[in-house]
């Protein structure tokens, strides 16, 4: 489902715009398991970020995060996973748009922070 106008001024990001060398493919709905996915690509290569809210003991740790949002990527079921550093990388870009918004932008409708493995939801 493709993201309200609530997701995408928080994320600052849409269909076809740059971040961190890659083009944005998509940017989703919040999920029911509480993330934004946003799906990058590049020749091929593809990044699939979810954005959160921060786990308030910071478990699981995100490779990138602002005062109130985690930026994770996820395992690439529909293409070519970009290297690690690659996704780090874009994590970082989406934080960096993450804090210029998120004190004017309230958080999505369902948006939670991850659970932990193994712990019940």
């Amino acid at each position: 489902m493709p993201a309200g106008p609530d997701v995408t001024a928080l994320v600052a990001v849409q269909k076809g715009d740059a971040l961190a060398d890659f083009t944005v493919e998509s940017v989703g709905a919040v999920r029911p398991d509480g993330a934004i996915p946003i799906r990058l690509e590049r020749h091929g290569i593809v990044v699939r970020l979810a954005v959160t809210l921060v786990p308030a003991d910071d478990e699981p740790r995100a490779p990138a995060k602002t005062a109130k949002y985690a930026v994770y990527f996820e395992t690439v079921t529909d293409g070519v996973s970009a290297r690690e550093e690659d996704c780090v990388r874009a994590c970082e870009a989406l934080a960096e748009k993450l804090r210029a918004t998120e004190d004017r932008v309230p958080a999505p409708a369902g948006m939670k922070a991850p659970r932990k493995a193994g712990k019940p939801a």
